[in-house]
């Protein structure tokens, strides 16, 4: 049987615990019900490309779905399982990316984060 939902990240970070990528998944936990898994690759010297590939290898045939994301993001959506779910399943997506920034300068007329 697969499981739901994996998410994979790099840190330079020793402790997994110290990336802003956990912290915000803690602070949304009781909201996911156990929505996702994680696997953190800790005071990571390798490229993320490798780390990812050999992590789809180990790790793809168990979860429905791997969500590579940076230890540097922070997640408030605990909605997030379901719009993948949407994204995938009902869009017809077989990849899904994200783009972001801290402080974005969205100009007229760049409406994208509107829709």
């Amino acid at each position: 049987m697969q499981r739901s939902t994996l998410i994979v990240s790099c840190t330079t970070k020793k402790h997994f615990q110290d990336t802003l990528l956990h912290q915000s998944l803690v602070k949304i936990q009781t909201q996911l019900q156990d929505a996702f898994e994680t696997k953190f690759y800790c005071e990571n010297k390798t490229g993320l490309s490798k780390i990812y590939n050999a992590a789809l290898k180990e790790y793809g045939k168990m979860y429905q779905r791997i969500v590579y994301i940076h230890d540097d993001v922070a997640l408030d959506d605990a909605m997030l399982d379901s719009k993948l779910d949407d994204a995938m399943n009902n869009l017809g997506y077989d990849i899904v990316g994200l783009a972001g920034a801290l402080n974005p300068a969205i100009k007229h007329p760049a409406l994208w984060h509107l829709s």
